[in-house]
């Protein structure tokens, strides 16, 4: 069983996050495809676009953690 103080493997909780986000980028691209061609009916359009907006607070999320952290991480200049 694995040491309940250990710091979590950072490389294996990034891996699932960014499929989170390619999975929310995916999704988000198929809708904008789908809405494009007209295949969207009318009746879905207020779901999907609450489904949107999810996909896209998950995708922003994603990029700026991962910029806020670079930042971060990067330290004082000289």
């Amino acid at each position: 069983m694995a040491d309940p103080n250990q710091h979590p493997d950072p490389a294996r909780w990034w891996r699932h996050r960014r499929r989170l986000a390619y999975w929310a980028m995916s999704a988000l691209t198929l809708m904008a495809l789908a809405g494009a061609t007209g295949q969207i009916r009318a009746d879905a359009v207020s779901l999907l676009q609450t489904i949107a907006w999810v996909f896209g607070i998950v995708v922003v999320a994603y990029y700026g953690n991962n910029a806020a952290e670079a930042l971060a991480n990067k330290g004082p200049t000289r």
